[in-house]
């Protein structure tokens, strides 16, 4: 495939002439390679609007007669292609046909083409696709056969791992500690890795937020790393936020560098952004500290925190029917129970995982609902984000019971269970 300098995508003639090889698009006028050629040409402009609209009209052309001509780079460069200019794949028998390439060449991929197995994943990471099969598939070719990828390959399908919030904690803690020592040897080796290969480790760490990656992460070279890296990148708010929260998360706080780059310039920059994903970090990074450092940043700063991503609560709770049902269960039953104020929030401030808010005997108490939407995948492991939240209850000084969203209780039982936490408050049950 013939390489398009990176400076050709700032001329508009490329521009026009992606719209001239999108009219030619539309009249089938291209072959299937000619095709893939003209989607990595367009991923060149990243996610704009113009790109965004080529692939979409571009991979529509593909039909089951067209993808079993393509060999396995093809499609690696389709799938890094449309990763590249954040397009998701949104029809499923694409993505079954790619998927069902993936598992059955994946041997060779891991071990012959790496770039093009990596490719697969970033595809079906941008596209969401986390099926069991896919998961299970690569985590079954075991960790010497995954570790003999480069780090940025293996910081991807960290994040893929992540994403799909794969419950075997056992693995993911001896995959994602190996990722920490390859990172680890290169800053000793002299070498920089990347801030975002380093972002995407630490987002991974902190969606599990296990004792053991946090306890990995305090001793590496990491926390320093991106100490030092925070000093010399481009003014850029964004950036320095995700890095410091999921550290932040991971029990590595960087409070001076906390102090530094969260100013009023930069919570106003990103307040009156229209990046979402920014501003949830940003609130939620304000929260952490307030409750875990009090103090250590000026009210104002704190100030900045609002309501404005807090999820409605009737969409909410739609989501998480066993909690919806036990609401109303004690809103039914609050005077057998012992209970006031019973109501439904979002007890901890941009940390938007719901509970039970009550009081028992004139004082605070939470109810969580253990299900699978505070759980990793198959499992009743809670993850990272939920784990978070009981540290910054504790922080609040309000207790919480946790209840099994997989179970049905009585009102007997939940009546016992309250009066065993009046009688011993500090009790998690």
């Amino acid at each position: 495939m013939t390489v398009v300098p990176i400076q050709a995508r700032k001329l508009r003639a490329f521009t026009q002439a992606l719209i001239q090889l999108e009219n030619r698009i539309k009249k089938s006028l291209l072959s299937t390679h000619e095709l893939v050629q003209a989607m990595y040409y367009a991923s060149h402009l990243k996610g704009g609007i113009v790109t965004k609209k080529f692939m979409f009209i571009a991979i529509h052309q593909f039909d089951g007669e067209r993808l079993d001509a393509l060999s396995n780079t093809d499609l690696g460069i389709l799938c890094v292609s449309l990763f590249r200019s954040s397009v998701p794949v949104e029809k499923l028998k694409l993505l079954q046909f790619l998927a069902g390439r993936f598992k059955q060449q994946m041997e060779t991929l891991i071990t012959e083409d790496p770039a093009i197995f990596v490719s697969f994943v970033k595809c079906f990471r941008i596209s969401k696709y986390y099926e069991d099969d896919v998961i299970n598939c690569i985590a079954s070719k075991g960790l010497n056969s995954l570790l003999k990828l480069d780090i940025v390959a293996k910081l991807h399908l960290g994040v893929y791992f992540s994403a799909s919030k794969y419950g075997d904690t056992e693995f993911i803690n001896a995959y994602l500690s190996s990722c920490i020592d390859a990172v680890n040897d290169k800053i000793r080796n002299g070498e920089t890795p990347r801030l975002k290969d380093i972002n995407n480790l630490l987002w991974s760490c902190s969606v599990y937020n296990t004792e053991h990656l946090n306890n990995k992460l305090q001793v590496s070279e990491v926390p320093q790393y991106v100490k030092e890296s925070l000093n010399l990148i481009k003014k850029d708010s964004n950036t320095h936020i995700s890095l410091l929260l999921w550290l932040w998360i991971c029990s590595c706080r960087l409070e001076p560098e906390v102090v530094r780059f969260l100013t009023s310039e930069s919570t106003k920059y990103i307040t009156e952004s229209k990046n979402f994903k920014s501003q949830s970090n940003l609130f939620l990074l304000l929260t952490c500290v307030h409750l875990e450092s009090p103090g250590l940043l000026k009210p104002h700063i704190i100030g900045s925190r609002d309501k404005r991503l807090q999820p409605k609560f009737e969409s909410y709770l739609r989501k998480r029917p066993r909690l919806k049902a036990l609401l109303d269960e004690f809103h039914k039953y609050s005077t057998f129970l012992r209970l006031e104020n019973v109501r439904f929030d979002f007890i901890v401030p941009t940390v938007y995982i719901g509970s039970i808010y009550c009081e028992l005997k004139g004082k605070p108490l939470s109810i969580e609902v253990i299900d699978s939407s505070v759980c990793l995948t198959n499992s009743d492991q809670m993850i990272g984000r939920m784990i978070l939240k009981l540290r910054l209850l504790q922080k609040m000084g309000i207790p919480y019971i946790l209840i099994s969203g997989d179970e049905s209780y009585d009102m007997e039982y939940l009546r016992k269970l309250l009066m065993a936490h009046s009688f011993n408050p500090d009790q998690r049950s």
